[in-house]
C-alpha cells in the first residue's frame, strides 16, 4: 500500500517511470528471495564436486554455511542432515567426515556429542596445540630445550621458570607432559 502512495508522488518527477519499475522489481526480487524454500536456496549455492557438496554463501569465520530459514539463521550442514538423514537431539552436533566444514553432503554427516566432536577433532589432527595454540609462549623448539635443561637440581624448576619467562608450575607441566605431549 505504501508503495503506490509513493508510486503516485513520483508521476510528476523525470524518469518517474524507470525508478517506480526498479522498485517493482526490487520488491519482486525480495519476495522471492523471502519465499522460495530453502532447500531451493541450498541447492542453487551449493557446488557439487566429486566428494563433497560445498556452500558458496554466507559461512561463518570457522567456515560452516548459514542460511536463512523460518527468519533465522541456521547451519546449512544441520539442516541437511536433519532434512535428510534424521532428528537431531537436544545438544546433539554433526560432524563432517570429510573434514570440510563448507560441506553438506548428508553422506559426509554423522552425529555425536560436544565430547565426540572435540575427540574426532584432536583424532585428525585439527586441535590447536602447541605452538599453533593462540594462548602458547613457547615454541617447540623451546619445550625441547626447556626439557634437555632440566637436571632435576633444587631451584632448577624456578631458574627454568625465569629464563623460558613462564610460571614455575608451566615448567613442571611441560615436564610431566601435562602440556605439550605431542613435542
Amino acid at each position: 500500500m505504501s508503495v503506490v502512495k509513493f508510486n503516485s508522488q513520483l508521476g510528476s518527477l523525470p524518469n518517474s517511470r524507470l525508478l517506480s519499475d526498479v522498485l517493482a522489481q526490487l520488491l519482486s526480487t525480495l519476495e522471492n528471495v523471502m519465499t522460495r524454500p530453502v532447500l531451493e536456496r541450498i541447492a542453487e549455492k551449493t557446488l557439487i564436486t566429486d566428494d563433497c557438496h560445498l556452500w558458496q554463501a554466507a559461512k561463518t569465520p570457522q567456515g560452516y554455511g548459514l542460511v536463512s530459514h523460518k527468519n533465522k539463521m541456521v547451519y546449512v550442514h544441520r539442516f541437511m542432515y536433519e532434512t535428510f538423514v534424521g532428528t537431531l537431539a537436544k545438544g546433539e552436533c554433526v560432524l563432517h567426515k570429510c573434514d570440510t566444514p563448507a560441506c553438506n553432503n548428508p553422506d559426509h554427516l554423522f552425529t555425536g556429542s560436544h565430547k565426540t566432536n572435540s575427540k574426532d577433532m584432536i583424532m585428525k589432527g585439527r586441535s590447536l596445540k602447541g605452538e599453533n595454540s593462540p594462548q602458547a609462549v613457547l615454541t617447540s623448539e623451546q619445550v625441547l630445550s626447556l626439557r634437555a635443561k632440566y637436571t632435576g637440581a633444587r631451584g632448577d624448576k624456578t631458574n627454568l621458570a625465569k629464563e623460558f619467562n613462564i610460571s614455575r608450575t608451566q615448567v613442571g607441566s611441560i615436564l610431566n607432559r601435562e602440556t605439550w605431549k605431542h613435542v
